[in-house]
């Protein structure tokens, strides 16, 4: 079984963040997208590194995490 070291999150709002951020602090590497500029702020305290796309987090994780306001959401994110 491969053990899994790369997290991706995206949704980094007010329950995201936090979420995002104790995926970190468990030991996993970090990987976010987010569509406004400063919402990487909420993870600023622990490393992470930030993705221009959608695609480049797919593409260098094992797991993505969505914390994401409804399905509609989750729809435009993921036929980005």
């Amino acid at each position: 079984m491969r053990k899994i070291s790369n997290v991706g999150f995206m949704g980094l709002g007010g329950q995201g963040g936090p979420m995002a951020e104790a995926i970190a602090e468990s030991g996993f590497d970090l990987h976010v997208w987010a569509r406004r500029p400063a919402s990487p702020t909420a993870v600023a305290a622990v490393p992470h590194l930030v993705h221009d796309t959608v695609a480049d987090v797919a593409a260098s994780v094992e797991l993505i995490a969505l914390c994401l306001r409804d399905d509609t959401d989750i729809w435009n994110l993921l036929v980005l």
